[in-house]
């Protein structure tokens, strides 16, 4: 199944060049999922894991909740958008946004 996604936006207010470690204070990032509603939009991953890279590094590899208290509708869904905040080290201005997804099953699964 295929979903589009886009990242609507991730505070940090320092910069730098690339190093290969994260600074060490936290930061709240919003991070928006904007799934197209057509024909094969949307994920049934079991997992979908998230890393963000940064100016000033990258955050580990973090998993992102399928299931919302707010709402009955699993996440990532055709025709959903999704806005989910993560605290996480402060990587600074955003160079790129790793997605990689987790299925149990044998079924294909991509983006």
């Amino acid at each position: 199944q295929n979903s589009s996604t886009s990242l609507l936006s991730a505070h940090s207010s320092r910069s730098s060049r690339y190093p290969s470690y994260s600074s060490s204070s936290d930061v709240d990032y919003l991070i928006g999922v904007d799934t197209a509603d057509a024909v094969g939009a949307g994920t049934t991953a079991t997992k979908v894991y998230l890393t963000l890279v940064g100016v000033m590094g990258r955050t580990r590899e973090m998993v992102l909740s399928r299931t919302n208290d707010a709402s009955p509708k699993m996440r990532f869904g055709r025709g959903n958008c999704d806005v989910l905040s993560i605290r996480a080290p402060d990587v600074g201005a955003l160079a790129a946004v790793t997605v990689r997804l987790e299925e149990e099953t044998s079924q294909s699964v991509d983006w």
